[in-house]
Order: C-alpha cells, then structure tokens, then sequence
C-alpha cells in the first residue's frame, strides 16, 4: 500500500513539474528578422 501511495506521489509530481517547466512566451533570437519574428508575436 506504502509503494504504491509513493509511486503515485511521484507520477503526480512529475506531471506538476513537467506542466510547469512549460512557458507561455516565444522565444526569439535577436539575428532573425521582423518577418520571422511574426509567427511568436501574440
């Protein structure tokens, strides 16, 4: 009962982690273009 309480407790903590290492924003580099730029631009 203990292992399988710890396995579910790791499950849930790596979909937590997995949900918020994911960012929201677009990553640009600087050397691209406006027009390349464009698609990332909300």
């Amino acid at each position: 009962m203990r292992f399988r309480f710890a396995i579910l407790t790791f499950l849930t903590l790596a979909v937590v982690s997995d949900a918020a290492a994911q960012t929201n924003t677009c990553q640009v580099p600087d050397q691209m273009k406006k027009e390349q730029k464009l698609p990332g631009v909300r």
